[in-house]
């Protein structure tokens, strides 16, 4: 069994645009989450075993074909919020456009059908930018950064040293001449 997660990647050169501003504009006493592991989660799956994770990576290839067509790269990063129960600070962004819907949706769907759990919420596509987060400052810039996506990836949540890393284990690009 893995700790699994699907999630937008993020380029490296998107990841300092967003610890910039970060680094810049938003002073806590939070703990800050690195840039190396933001991402744009989709659906969060949790432990994993075989037979489930090649039913899931199925059903990502087959959604990569259906948003290809629809898919507009760019998304806007223009808010900050708090998740009050699991204490983290994330920016997001307010337009979620329909491939991200399409996509976001069928992969939680799917792991529902697959019996694993998935909260009954909204999709809110966004960042964690801090952990053990009570507050959003008062006195914040609101973002404004335009990042780009070409890719989603399953990844793997691996503990080390009291510290998590991801491990993309597959992944798929964004591409609208499928």
């Amino acid at each position: 069994m893995s700790r699994l997660f699907f999630a937008l990647d993020i380029s490296n050169a998107d990841k300092q645009l967003i610890d910039d501003f970060v680094y810049q504009n938003v002073a806590v006493p939070f703990k800050v989450i690195p840039k190396n592991n933001y991402h744009i989660t989709l659906c969060f799956l949790g432990s994993v075993n075989i037979n489930q994770k090649e039913v899931l990576i199925q059903k990502a290839k087959e959604l990569n074909k259906a948003i290809a067509p629809i898919t507009v790269n760019s998304l806007l990063i223009d808010h900050i919020g708090l998740f009050k129960r699991p204490k983290v600070l994330y920016l997001g962004n307010s337009e979620i456009p329909d491939w991200l819907l399409l996509l976001a949706s069928g992969l939680t769907n799917t792991a529902k059908k697959l019996t694993l759990f998935q909260e009954d919420r909204s999709y809110l596509a966004h960042i964690s930018i801090f952990r053990k987060a009570h507050f959003i400052p008062d006195s914040l810039k609101k973002p404004k950064i335009h990042i780009t996506i070409n890719s989603f990836s399953l990844y793997q949540s691996i503990s080390i040293n009291n510290q998590v890393l991801y491990k993309a284990i597959k992944t798929w690009y964004l591409d609208k001449s499928l």
